[in-house]
C-alpha cells in the first residue's frame, strides 16, 4: 500500500487532486512449492517483502493472508484480525481510510452476518470466491447473493468494469473469472469513495492476476500526438483575410506562381493562427478550472476539490451538447463515427489484435477458386480467347 504525496502531476495519464492511496491485491497460489505459512515464524523467514512492514497475518497450511505496508507510511495503525470459518478479514487504518482485507477460501460459506458494518471511508479488497452475475459470472450462487444482500444493507459501491480482464484465469478451462473484488463506501450523500481498479497482465506461476486499487480523486489526461496543429476557434480571421487580399495581388494567377501562392497561404496563417499542441489535455479544463487546482493545493479544501471537478463536469457538458446539436448525419457521417472512435474507451485502434492467419486468408481464396463454373460462360469465353488469337495471328 503506497500513499504518494500531492503534486500535479503524479501520473503519466492523470492529474491527482490531493494525497492518493494504492492498494495492491494478489493471491499467489503456487508460486513455491510451499506457498502458504501455518506460524508467524514461517511467515517471516519466507514473507518477507523488502520495502514493507508486515502489518497482520492470518494462518493455515493450506490458505491464509497477510497486509502489507509500505515503511515510508508511519501513520497507520492495525484495528483487528479475525478469522471465522476460514473466512479471514485483517483490518488496518491509513490516516483517516479503513482498509479490510478479506480472504475466504473456495470451499467456504458466508456466515450470517456477511461481513461486518463498515464505516465510511473504507476499502474493502480481496479474494471472496463468490458468483454473481454483477460482477462478471454467468450463474449466480449462495455465496454472491450472500455478498449482493451485504451489498445493499451496507450500501457499499462495487469497483467492476466488464471490459476489463478477469482477475482469475482457468488454466483448465482457459477461461476468465472475477473472484477478486474491490468495494469502496459511500457518504452521507451516497457518493461512493472516489476509487479506480485496474486488473494488470498475468503473474508468474499464479492463475490470479495482480489487482491495484488507486483511492483518491484522479483526472483522466487525454493521449494527444506531439505534433503542431493549427487552432481554429482561437484564428483571427478577419485579420487572415485583410492579409490574403493584401499579397495576392502580387501573384499572378498562372501555374507556375502555384508554390508561391502556397508559400503564401501557409505563412499568412502562421502569423493569424495559433499553433502548437498540448503537453497534458484534460478535456473541459480552463482558467477558472486552473485556479481551483491552484486554490486546492494551497488550502487542501473539499469544497474546492468538489468545485474543480463541477466546473469540469459542467463544461463537458455544454460541449457535448454543443457537439450533438451541430453534428448533420444527412450530409456526412464521418464526423459521427469520429466521434464514437473518441468516445470509445479502446482507444488503440491500431494496436488491435486480427485473429485471421495469411495462411487462413489463402485458404479461402482457394476455396473460392474451386467453385462451380458455369458451362455456358466457360464455353464464351474460350471460344472469345480463341477468336482474339487468332485475330492477333493474322495481323
Amino acid at each position: 500500500m503506497q500513499l504518494p504525496q500531492n503534486g500535479p502531476c503524479q501520473g503519466p495519464l492523470t492529474r491527482d487532486v490531493g494525497p492518493q492511496l494504492r492498494i495492491l491485491q494478489l493471491n499467489i497460489e503456487g508460486i513455491s512449492r510451499k506457498t502458504h505459512a501455518e506460524n508467524a515464524s514461517d511467515l517471516s523467514s519466507r514473507g518477507h517483502i523488502d520495502g514493507f512492514t508486515l502489518a497482520s497475518a492470518t494462518y493455515h497450511k493450506k490458505y491464509g493472508s497477510a497486509t502489507y505496508v509500505r515503511n515510508n507510511i508511519s501513520n497507520w495503525e492495525h484495528i483487528s484480525t479475525s478469522d471465522v470459518n476460514n473466512v479471514s478479514l485483517i483490518k488496518i487504518k491509513i490516516e483517516e481510510i479503513n482498509i479490510i482485507n478479506v480472504y475466504k477460501p473456495p470451499g467456504a460459506n458466508w456466515s450470517n452476518p456477511t461481513l461486518p458494518s463498515v464505516q465510511h471511508p473504507t476499502v474493502i479488497i480481496g479474494d471472496f470466491n463468490s458468483h454473481h452475475h454483477h460482477w462478471g459470472y454467468d450463474n449466480n450462487d449462495l455465496n454472491g447473493e450472500s455478498i449482493l444482500e451485504w451489498m445493499d444493507r451496507e450500501d457499499v459501491s462495487l469497483l467492476f468494469d466488464a471490459k476489463d480482464k478477469g482477475t482469475f484465469r482457468s488454466g483448465r478451462w482457459q477461461k476468465d473469472y472475477n473472484p477478486d473484488l474491490c468495494f469502496v463506501t459511500r457518504d452521507e450523500l451516497r457518493r461512493p469513495l472516489y476509487a479506480n481498479r485496474k486488473v494488470l497482465n498475468d503473474f508468474p506461476r499464479s492463475q490470479h492476476r495482480p489487482v491495484i486499487a488507486n483511492i483518491g480523486i484522479q483526472i483522466p489526461i487525454t493521449k494527444s500526438i506531439q505534433k503542431p496543429r493549427w487552432n481554429f476557434q482561437k484564428a483571427n480571421w478577419e485579420e487572415y483575410r485583410k492579409r490574403l487580399d493584401d499579397n495576392i495581388r502580387w501573384i499572378k494567377p498562372e501555374s507556375i506562381n502555384y508554390g508561391r501562392f502556397v508559400g503564401m497561404v501557409i505563412s499568412t496563417a502562421k502569423k493569424c493562427f495559433p499553433r502548437g499542441y498540448r503537453k497534458d489535455y484534460i478535456p473541459g479544463w480552463s482558467k477558472e478550472s486552473d485556479d481551483l487546482y491552484t486554490e486546492y493545493k494551497a488550502t487542501y479544501c473539499h469544497l474546492t476539490a468538489e468545485e474543480l471537478l463541477n466546473s469540469l463536469t459542467k463544461a463537458r457538458k455544454d460541449k457535448w451538447i454543443k457537439t450533438v446539436e451541430n453534428m448533420d448525419f444527412k450530409r456526412s457521417s464521418q464526423k459521427a463515427w469520429k466521434l464514437i472512435r473518441r468516445i470509445d474507451p479502446n482507444t488503440n485502434w491500431n494496436n488491435l489484435n486480427i485473429d485471421i492467419q495469411p495462411e487462413n486468408f489463402v485458404n479461402r481464396i482457394i476455396d473460392l477458386s474451386r467453385a462451380a463454373m458455369d458451362k455456358e460462360s466457360k464455353r464464351k469465353t474460350l471460344y472469345e480467347s480463341r477468336v482474339r488469337k487468332s485475330t492477333l495471328e493474322v495481323r
